[in-house]
């Protein structure tokens, strides 16, 4: 959606240029700073959310390597569920 924006964004001008210079396009309602703000919020709530899991498995297991083998485990895990899935239904589904 905020690419969107900003290529349209972009386009005013050449749009402007293209119309009656008395016509004058401009920007009623611009809602991206707040989807664009709000974006920036989830991002360093997740950066300082998986860093505090990282932090806390670290106290847990007080290794170093243990701590960097659990999580990339945890970061694989995504990707072996949706294998699995896909696996599954398509087998169900006759593929």
């Amino acid at each position: 959606m905020i690419e969107t924006v900003d290529r349209i964004l972009a386009l005013l001008p050449r749009l402007q240029a293209s119309i009656s210079p008395s016509l004058h396009l401009n920007v009623a309602i611009d809602r991206t700073t707040t989807i664009r703000a709000s974006v920036h919020d989830v991002e360093i709530t997740l950066i300082i959310s998986i860093t505090l899991v990282i932090l806390v498995v670290f106290a847990f297991l007080r290794s170093y390597w243990a701590t960097n083998y659990s999580q990339c485990g945890r970061a694989a895990l995504p990707h072996r569920h949706f294998r699995r899935h896909v696996f599954r239904t398509g087998l169900r589904n006759g593929v």
